[in-house]
């Protein structure tokens, strides 16, 4: 993993065999864990290079949640009696993904690329969604276009292309903008199709970040960079 070049998330499962660390307080139980991980040289030296220029996550997850197993004396997992299966955050890894792609890609760009692309998402937001269709391919081309596709990475750009682009203008569209384009326009039947997509695409993304913005709340340590 030291030569990833993309964002990097250790999952910790089984996390509610862990409760005995400290059964109140799951925050420092993640700390304690945090504290072994990086007691490691090699576990510390790739969260060094990699966090100094992407997002590297520490993620404790449990497909049954807490109270429905334990560990006995002879070091195996058994039910426990009445548990009932509450997974916790089995959803964030996959939720981090994007977000964190996308804010790796913000990072890298330098102070004239972001404020281009600042300035291409304000635009986009007064377009029509048709509108906004055509105008992806000459953004692309410009050189700011290229720059974010260079940094979404080479797999991105070949696998998805213009849809990641897109999808990466788009997660910045501000709710205003949106509510303002409805007041003000009369969409017909395909751009209104169009409109709708877009709006879901936002919508996913925001979901993403909440989901991870309520992690990072709750357990501040599960942030390595």
């Amino acid at each position: 993993m030291i030569e990833a070049a993309c964002p990097v998330s250790f999952v910790i499962t089984k996390w509610d065999l862990l409760s005995d660390l400290h059964p109140n307080d799951e925050r420092i139980r993640l700390e304690f864990v945090q504290d072994l991980l990086t007691s490691n040289d090699h576990f510390r030296t790739l969260v060094k290079i990699q966090g100094a220029t992407r997002v590297v996550r520490l993620i404790p997850v449990s497909s049954v949640g807490p109270g429905f197993a334990t560990v006995d004396p002879t070091g195996r997992i058994v039910k426990l009696p009445q548990g009932i299966v509450h997974p916790t955050r089995v959803d964030v890894p996959l939720s981090a993904v994007v977000p964190d792609l996308f804010e790796q890609v913000e990072g890298r760009l330098d102070q004239a690329a972001r404020e281009a692309f600042y300035a291409e998402v304000r635009r986009r937001s007064q377009m029509t969604p048709m509108d906004a269709v055509a105008s992806l391919a000459a953004f692309a081309g410009r050189v700011t276009g290229k720059a974010v596709i260079a940094t979404l990475g080479a797999s991105a750009a070949t696998l998805a292309g213009n849809a990641v682009l897109g999808l990466f203008l788009d997660s910045h569209g501000g709710a205003q903008a949106r509510r303002q384009e409805r007041l003000n326009r009369e969409l017909n039947q395909i751009q209104q199709g169009y409109e709708d997509f877009r709006e879901a695409r936002r919508r996913v993304i925001e979901d993403m970040r909440r989901k991870v913005a309520v992690m990072e709340d709750q357990l501040p340590h599960s942030r390595l960079s």
